[in-house]
């Protein structure tokens, strides 16, 4: 039995041009696409579920003011549009219903709404909530007590609905992780989409349109990218907005419109110098 070695003349290197055999060589956006892809993927991982919960409780605050016309519709309607009670008995008969308390406004009530009359209430958690007894400018009668919040004048369901959006009902700390989130928005957006303008790049292929070919993860990962290509302007605003009103950044940004003067004008209600 003989052994026959092949010739070395007859071996050959791989072209360069081959495909198969190519070498990689190292892209220098790949240090960067990886840094981007590990803070895109684990900050979403942190801030994912309260910008989920967000989002449904922003939409669902947003028709709150409709729902709270069906949910208290018996404290918000009068028996009728007419005003047949002076508004002095409608405030006699709202103390009656808490003579302890000190009475801090009354909001007329016009075109079939009830009266409110307002209290304030040492036992609510801040000066911003408002002891309200409903009364009926038809009748005179008693239509409801409640407590409403802010000058927006919201009622439990929509007092609700804002901090589970503000703070998910959890204090401080609510706070803090939703100003975190709101903080991390614009940079998992915009790292979302370098990385996808980068990989499109590559493939020479456009940046609004998932692949058609493509299936399973990588199917979803270009319908993914392209979703959040359409949407970025909007996480953008999103992410400035929801910082205005948060607890850390929205005082600064207070601050500095105070600095620069774009505050509000108030009125001067004291007497004028003689």
């Amino acid at each position: 039995m003989s052994t026959s070695l092949a010739d070395p003349a007859q071996r050959r290197d791989p072209h360069p041009s081959d495909p198969e055999h190519r070498p990689r060589r190292a892209s220098a956006a790949g240090p960067l696409t990886r840094l981007l892809l590990r803070m895109h993927f684990f900050a979403g991982i942190l801030v994912g579920p309260f910008l989920l919960i967000a989002a449904l409780s922003g939409a669902a605050y947003a028709i709150a003011p409709t729902a709270e016309q069906l949910v208290y519709r018996d404290m918000l309607s009068a028996s009728s549009p007419a005003q047949l009670v002076p508004l002095a008995d409608q405030v006699d008969t709202a103390r009656d219903v808490h003579p302890d308390l000190q009475l801090s406004g009354v909001v007329p009530g016009t075109g079939g709404d009830t009266t409110r009359v307002l209290f304030a209430d040492p036992a609510l958690p801040s000066s911003s909530y408002s002891r309200v007894v409903f009364t009926d400018p038809a009748s005179g009668e008693v239509r409801g007590d409640s407590v409403q919040y802010g000058s927006g004048q919201a009622l439990p369901l929509r007092t609700w609905l804002s901090e589970l959006h503000r703070s998910l009902h959890l204090g401080d700390p609510g706070r803090v992780y939703s100003e975190l989130a709101a903080s991390w928005l614009a940079p998992i957006a915009l790292g979302g989409l370098v990385m996808w303008w980068m990989r499109r790049r590559r493939a020479r292929a456009p940046m609004l349109r998932a692949g058609a070919r493509l299936e399973g993860r990588p199917k979803a990962r270009s319908k993914h990218a392209v979703a959040g290509t359409w949407i970025v302007v909007g996480l953008f605003f999103f992410s400035a907005t929801g910082l205005t009103w948060s607890q850390f950044a929205g005082g600064n940004i207070g601050e500095l419109r105070t600095a620069l003067g774009w505050t509000t004008p108030a009125l001067d209600a004291g007497a004028p110098a003689a």
